[in-house]
């Protein structure tokens, strides 16, 4: 056996159609205003936009990057356009995709997290709303839901799942009928 086996091949003809590509929303780079100052290409401050570093030098201002739901709307607006011409994130079915992305961006549209669908203005997003009442109404997710939740309703509490009965019979309302909502 080789210890190294390459392949010379055409990249492109393998990857698949209408990808849908995201930056990563922790990957921090200079600003355009800080570029773009006085119409002329400049580098980055003294802080080099390390947050830290612009606390000790005075820069008391939140910094948007550090700070949880204070994002940028890139990403809500990539699926929403995407969702605009499909059903779904894979096409016209339900797939693993929906599986995998519903449970953060529905949250973030709903406002479930982060409190952040008023800054975010999630509602202007007719597609990622659609989207996300579309797959939060399916049964399998209504159940998924509860499953190893701690918070919330207690009738929406399953905080372990070993049979199907579960859902009936071991929700935290069951089991403790004096619990209280929880916020998370």
């Amino acid at each position: 056996d080789p210890l190294l086996h390459l392949e010379f091949g055409n990249p492109v003809s393998q990857e698949p159609a209408d990808a849908i590509i995201l930056f990563e929303d922790r990957h921090r780079m200079t600003r355009s205003a800080q570029l773009l100052r006085s119409g002329k290409p400049r580098g980055p401050g003294t802080d080099d936009r390390n947050g830290s570093a612009g606390s000790l030098l005075g820069h008391d201002r939140l910094d948007e990057a550090l700070v949880p739901g204070m994002r940028d709307d890139l990403e809500l607006d990539v699926l929403d356009r995407h969702l605009a011409e499909n059903e779904y994130m894979a096409g016209d079915e339900y797939s693993i995709a929906d599986m995998a992305i519903w449970p953060w961006y529905g949250a973030l549209v709903l406002g479930r997290v982060y409190d952040a669908a008023e800054f975010l203005q999630t509602h202007e997003y007719k597609n990622m709303m659609r989207w996300t009442n579309m797959i939060g109404e399916r049964a399998a997710v209504k159940r998924g839901v509860k499953v190893n939740r701690a918070w919330g309703e207690p009738s929406g509490q399953l905080r372990e799942r070993h049979d199907a009965s579960d859902f009936e019979l071991r929700t935290e309302d069951k089991l403790n009928p004096e619990a209280k909502a929880t916020r998370l």
